[in-house]
């Protein structure tokens, strides 16, 4: 169960609430830039970010053969998405900011490597931070599909840091118009069997099957509609093997949490 890799990525929580919208692979390549920012080391909007195609591919295209050509073509696109995102950060009483991600990238296609420079007011969210931060080791949404998913798994871990020990249930709460919000798909899945089809099931599956932790989740009504969300997880404990790993799962989806388990706010 134990992940290899030591690439951990660390972003503040602000980053991990933010409004945005990404394809898989341009969350993954930020993903992987973020692993390169020194925890402890200043750096500015001049400090260069190198991701190579040799790296993406041994984390996210492990079992690929051949050149670097086609991830290195893919790296590029993905690049131009994160160069033209923008992320909106809630500042609370419907105050917000809005900043862009990177301030330029330079593409070097003969050595297959792309090499970043974050816009100045992101570089406060992913570097120095002394605290409200979310970090996960990168190998732990590499097999995940969904973006929905990589983004649920965050805002998840950023409660990590409360002394969650494995095993232990906790449960965390938000509103169905907030989460379509932050994923950016306020617009979308009109019907909750739709956004429960496409996003939260496949959120489920994905990372109950490819991550460190357990997921679950209930939905209550406000009125007629359906309104309130409670995500309930677990860390996996690293020392099971694959049949206690599936016997645990079972214990954990038939749980039953109520009013008094609830205790964070999935959104601050």
């Amino acid at each position: 169960m134990e992940k290899k890799s030591s690439l951990m990525v660390v972003q503040s929580n602000s980053i991990t609430q933010a409004v945005y919208k990404m394809t898989v692979m341009e969350k993954r390549l930020f993903g992987l830039a973020l692993t390169k920012i020194p925890f402890d080391e200043e750096m500015d909007h001049k400090t260069p970010i190198m991701v190579t195609a040799s790296e993406y591919k041994d984390i996210f295209n492990k079992n690929q053969t051949g050149k670097y050509g086609g991830i290195y073509e893919n790296l590029r696109k993905a690049a131009d998405g994160l160069y033209r995102k923008e992320v909106r950060v809630e500042l609370g009483n419907g105050n917000y900011e809005k900043t862009r991600l990177i301030m330029k990238a330079i593409y070097m296609e003969s050595e297959a490597n792309i090499t970043f420079f974050f816009a100045p007011d992101v570089i406060s969210h992913v570097n120095q931070l002394k605290g409200k931060f979310t970090k996960y080791y990168l190998d732990e949404v590499a097999e995940l599909s969904s973006i929905h998913a990589h983004r649920i798994y965050e805002m998840l871990i950023q409660w990590r840091g409360k002394k969650i020990q494995p095993g232990e249930i906790r449960t965390v709460y938000t509103t169905l118009p907030k989460l379509k919000k932050l994923l950016g798909v306020e617009g979308s899945y009109s019907s909750w069997s739709k956004f429960k089809e496409k996003v939260l099931n496949i959120a489920e599956r994905q990372i109950n099957e490819s991550t460190d932790i357990f997921f679950s989740y209930k939905i209550s009504k406000k009125g007629r509609s359906f309104f309130h969300l409670e995500f309930m997880w677990q860390v996996k404990d690293k020392e099971l093997d694959t049949q206690e790993v599936s016997d645990a799962l079972s214990e954990f989806k038939n749980y039953t949490y109520s009013e008094e388990t609830r205790d964070l706010p999935l959104l601050s």
